[in-house]
């Protein structure tokens, strides 16, 4: 079993959040986060403003905040 000590770590909310904006760039829908709110945490995390269908830079962004944070 894996425990997950800080979930509050932006590398952390960084690896779940790629995996979403992975499965809406490829077309699927979550059922209580829309695009528009998961490109938002995004910009919380990378400080870089999204608009509406750019998953792609997102996640790649969201990928240098992951390498970062790996020790």
């Amino acid at each position: 079993m894996i425990t997950i000590d800080n979930p509050q770590d932006p590398a952390i909310q960084a690896i779940f959040l790629k995996g979403n904006l992975r499965m809406l760039s490829r077309g699927f829908k979550h059922s209580r986060m829309s695009g528009k709110q998961a490109l938002a945490l995004a910009t919380e995390l990378t400080a870089i403003p999204y608009k509406r269908g750019q998953y792609a830079e997102a996640i790649s962004d969201l990928q240098t905040i992951i390498n970062e944070g790996k020790p």
